[in-house]
This record gives C-alpha cells, structure tokens and sequence, in this order.
C-alpha cells in the first residue's frame, strides 16, 4: 500500500501547486491511514492536470553551437527540451525528402539529441512534431561554401540583350500626379510604359536641396498590390537620396491588379511574368537617369524576399547599378529540386508537379526558370550588397539565399540569422541606409537636419596584383565598422577560383603572403567574423560575415 502511494507522490511532486496541496493534507491532524485517500483523491487530480499540461507542451530544439555553423563531415547535434513522444526530419527544403526521419522518446530531466552527418555545404533543417506542432532548428555546413549545381543558360544574356532593346525601343512616357510636399522632400505618383502595352506604376519622392542625388530603387515583395506600396518620402528625407518604390503589376499603385502574375507561362522564358517585373524595375532606371536631381552616376537596389531576388537580378544585369541590398531572396536557385534539393520560391519545378506537368514540361521548366534566377544574375554583379539570411526560412530557404550571396563577386556584407524566419529584420531596413551612406557620401548630409552617421561594415581586400610562379606576394585585408578598422574580428583567405595550389603563409592573419603553384588567374577571398550577437536571444543571434575579393594574376 505504502509503494503504491509512494508512486503516486513522485508523480506529483512534479506539480508545484500539488506540493503545496499535499503539505496541507499531511499537516492535518488525523492518522495517516485516515489521510490516504485524501492523498490518492488529490494525486489523481493534479496528476492529470500535469499531464493535461504537459500535452499542451512544446518541445523545444536547438542546435549545439552558437554559431549553428559546422564543416563537412562534423556531426551535428541537435538538442531538444521536452517530454513525450516526438518524431522529426531532418531536410534542406519542404519540398525535398527527408534526409533522415525517425521517432523519439523525450525526457524532461536530461537533454535529449539527435545526431546528423552532412558530406556536402548546406543547410540542414531539423523539425520535431509533437502535439500537432512543429519546431524547427537550422545547422549551416560549410555555408560560404555552397554553389549552385547547375550552369546558366548558354544564350542568357543574348536573351536579355534582346528583351532590353526592345525595352529601350519604346518611349518612357512618363506620367506623373503630384501627392504631397514637406519642408524636405516632394512625392508623386508616377507610371512609365514598358513593353507589351504595359506600364509600371510606383511612387517617387525627392529631397529637397541644393545639388544632387543617388537613388534607391525600392522592388516589392510578392502580392498582387492590394494593400499599396506606399510613398518612400522617409528615405528621400533622411537617408538622402531619390527613393522610388513600384509595383511589378499592370495597375495602379494605389490598387490590386486582377491579373497579377498572369499569364505565366512557365516552359517558356519569353512568357515568365519576372520577365516583365525585371524590365519594370530597369525602365524605373532608365526614368532616373533622366532627373535632373540625379547625381547621374549612384543608384541602388533593393527588396525582401520577391523584391530581393528581383534586385539580384536587375543588379546583375544592369551595369548602371552600382549598390544591391537583399533580405531572404526569392528567385534564387529555380533548379534546385531537380537535385532533390532546396529551391527558391516561386518552387518552379514544384508547380510542375501540382500541376501534372508531363517530363518534357517539366524539363522545359527546369530549362526557362534559368533566365530568371537569381543565384545567376549575382554571379555577374561586382559592386558592393549587402544581405540577410535567416537560417530557418522555409520560404525561401536559406541554402538558395547563400547560393546566390557565394556567386557575388563584389564587397558584401551577409547576416546570418541562425532563427529567423521568413522575416526581415532591421539589420535590413535600417542596415541597407547605413550601408549606403558609406557608398554614397551625399548621403551623410540629407534635407533632415538630424543626420545619422552610421555606415555599417565594409572590407578591402586590397588592389589586384601580379606575380609569377613560386614567388611570394603580400596580402593586406581590412575590415571596417563604422568608417574604423577593426582588428579584433577573426579573418581568413580561402582560394575562389584558380586551377593551381594556392599557399598562405598565414590564411587567418590580415596580413600573410601567398604563393602559387602555377600560372593563371585567381580570385581570393578576404573574409572577417563579427561574432559579438551570437549570443542574443531569437532573431537577434547572428553572425555578420564581411568579404571583398583581390584578384591575382600569375605569370
């Protein structure tokens, strides 16, 4: 009898309020023996509540570092907090297969773990089901490492050359509707024509002062309109520069477009409906270009998600873009599920199947999506950007976002968010205006007249150098915040592209020498850590990394 109760005393001092309970039970003044059934009547009710509670529990999984990043061949060790049963997969997209599955039996008094292995750069996403609910724990492999598994269209940009001379063919025509003026800066609503008969329609507002500006074409993120894109005036005023925001849509900015994203014909890259948003975006260009307010030379791009990837690939494909900024992008890495492995949204490939599409339509998609990717457009942007990566995006997967950001050959700025979401935090809406104001000095004294100073982070790698075979040339990397070198942050140089050995005296010293084994041209990288938010709770964990690039030829 005594046992029985003992059992029934270990389950409940595992609730507070039932501890409590039974100490007013056991101080009452009547045997023990008269006591019991009170005792068992108590224990049976809070033990249901405990376990009532513990079903509306939710387990709780991270993974064992702090800087979720490992190297091929590492295990991975997920750490998960709860009770109960649980299963999980561990999968690069929500489209792909699980790399591995299985159940698990949790423990509330001890650290519970499942271990993975990846061979190849990556990211790594483990989600554990309980109750009906998931959580999800993001481990990076390798991720300055990742590139996309196939090359770009052959004809590519004789595609495009095409699509922009008949764009340049046709009148800009712009209309403009006056919105409203301040002491600093003017606003308008504003259309151009572009081909097939359609306009892009946005918003425009302009400081107001002596000189001239850059500009900072603001591209939207996915939805047909119907809430508006808003007057970018805050940016004209504060940030001090031409800001324009449009629609990639055939209709008013202040309305949806029924026909938003149609027709999309998506086996063929004449009749891709990004076709028409990338040509919005470079006709707005060619519109500032024609601004007597325009400084004539500085103009950036920028966007979220839909807006981000669209940027890439303007930047990539407009030589007058001298500043890119992203967050989460889309578009990038269409082919990735023929791999079996993470694709970007609008998951191109996945339509096909939703949709039943035969094996040659499903080819021919693999085939068009090429001309509007993302990840390929970056590889041909040289010039500076900036990016957010949140490591538990399922919209667009983080390991599609660090294949376009590794095919960058300019100096960038990438912070990992190892629990962001879908999200997009400041360090990109206030982040991309302080990254412009190291770029664009102009900026630093905008029509507001409480200026902010702030202008993020940047790196030099130094000027391209010449050398031959055998003979040692110096490296000097640095690594800026806020205008000051910093020479605390880790760093290192890794070899990007060359056919021979590459040797460094010192690949973690900003300053080391290198030699090569044969002759030919290579690409260095120079990269630094900012690893001081590490340790901050949610989406505020990150880790900054900051590279430029020097290129060497060897005689």
């Amino acid at each position: 009898m005594y046992n029985s109760i003992f059992l029934y005393l270990v389950k409940l001092v595992k609730n507070e309020a039932g501890c409590k309970v039974l100490a007013l039970i056991l101080c009452q003044p009547t045997s023990f023996d008269k006591k019991i059934p009170m005792i068992k009547t108590y224990v049976t009710f809070f033990y249901v509540l405990f376990i009532a509670n513990l079903a509306g529990a939710q387990v709780e999984i991270s993974v064992d570092r702090n800087t979720a990043i490992y190297q091929p061949g590492e295990i991975i060790q997920f750490n998960l907090e709860g009770s109960g049963d649980a299963s999980y997969r561990i999968f690069s997209d929500r489209f792909t297969s699980s790399l591995e599955q299985g159940k698990i039996d949790l423990h509330s008094w001890e650290t519970n773990t499942i271990h993975f292995q990846a061979s190849q750069p990556g990211i790594y996403v483990c989600q554990v089901y309980q109750n009906f609910q998931a959580r999800i724990a993001a481990a990076a492999v390798a991720p300055l490492s990742i590139e996309a598994k196939m090359e770009p269209p052959s004809d590519m940009m004789e595609f495009w050359n095409e699509q922009l001379t008949e764009l340049a063919s046709i009148p800009i025509d712009p209309e403009l509707e006056f919105e409203t003026s301040t002491q600093y800066s003017e606003s308008y609503e504003f259309s151009l024509a572009t081909i097939n008969n359609r306009r892009v329609y946005g918003f425009i507002s302009i400081p107001k002062g002596a000189g001239s500006y850059p500009a900072i074409l603001n591209l939207p993120a996915f939805g047909d309109n119907s809430n508006g894109i808003g007057i970018p005036s805050t940016t004209a005023e504060r940030g001090g520069a031409i800001t324009v925001s449009i629609s990639i849509h055939n209709a008013d900015a202040n309305g949806a477009d029924p026909d938003a994203y149609e027709p999309n014909i998506i086996t063929n890259p004449d009749s891709l409906y990004y076709k028409l948003a990338v040509l919005a975006g470079i006709r707005v260009i060619d519109y500032i270009f024609t601004l007597p307010e325009f400084d004539g030379q500085n103009i950036a791009v920028n966007g979220v998600s839909q807006g981000g990837g669209l940027s890439m690939i303007i930047a990539g494909l407009d030589d007058r873009v001298n500043a890119l900024a992203y967050s989460n992008s889309a578009l990038c890495v269409n082919h990735g599920q023929y791999y079996d492995q993470a694709s970007g949204f609008p998951y191109y490939l996945n339509q096909t199947r939703e949709q039943n599409f035969s094996e040659a339509e499903y080819l021919q998609t693999l085939q068009a999506t090429k001309y509007v990717d993302a990840a390929f457009f970056a590889a041909r942007y040289d010039g500076p950007s900036l990016g957010i990566v949140g490591y538990q995006d399922t919209i667009c997967p983080a390991q599609t976002v660090l294949t376009a950001h590794n095919a960058l050959r300019g100096p960038k700025i990438l912070v990992h968010a190892k629990n962001l979401d879908h999200s997009h935090p400041n360090d990109y809406w206030s982040g991309r205006i302080d990254f412009y104001r190291n770029l664009f000095p102009t900026m630093l004294t905008p029509p507001w007249p409480f200026a902010d100073i702030k202008t993020g982070f940047f790196a030099d790698a130094g000027a391209d150098l010449t050398t031959t075979t055998g003979q040692p040339i110096t490296l000097n990397g640095t690594v800026f915040q806020e205008g000051i070198p910093n020479v605390a942050w880790e760093v290192d140089w890794t070899v990007e592209e060359g056919n021979g050995n590459v040797n460094f005296s010192d690949s973690s010293g900003r300053t080391t020498t290198a030699t090569f084994s044969s002759a030919g041209t290579y690409l260095l990288r120079f990269t630094a850590y900012d690893k001081d938010n590490l340790d901050l709770g949610g989406e505020d964990a990150k880790l900054i990394t900051i590279s430029d690039y020097v290129r060497v030829t060897v005689n």
